[in-house]
């Protein structure tokens, strides 16, 4: 009954000198056992933040960045795709050469000793852009 987190990590250098029209986050390949998401049952929502941990190793297991939605949003559901553009934006301009994201559940586990878990085997990063 301990919760973990994912990591992912995109190499965006390619982008730079572009002006991002669109981009997004595709979660929609997954596996999930029991359901995770429940506010009673499970592990009471899913978060994802906008981190920096560099190429090395992964951060502490603590909060590292930015919410990618508002505040006080929380995932009830297994997210399926996420608009990320204004971070792809602010990336690019700052001349970013890597997009990370941190997902955890707001509690790191129910006690309740049933694995209650999501995985996702890929998850896609997508932009439109331009060419400057």
């Amino acid at each position: 009954s301990v919760g973990y987190r994912a990591f992912w990590s995109f190499n965006i250098y390619g982008l730079m000198g572009t002006e991002i029209k669109d981009a997004r986050l595709d979660f929609s390949a997954r596996n999930m056992a029991g359901d995770p998401f429940s506010a009673i049952t499970g592990l009471i929502g899913l978060r994802l933040w906008k981190v920096s941990y560099g190429q090395g190793g992964l951060p502490n297991f603590d909060i590292t960045g930015v919410t990618l939605q508002e505040p006080d949003y929380v995932l009830h559901e297994p997210p399926s795709v996420v608009d990320v553009t204004p971070e792809m934006r602010r990336l690019v301009e700052k001349a970013s050469t890597r997009f990370q994201v941190e997902a955890l559940f707001m509690s790191k586990t129910n006690g309740n000793g049933v694995a209650e878990w999501i995985e996702w085997p890929a998850v896609t990063l997508e932009v439109t852009y331009y060419e400057k």
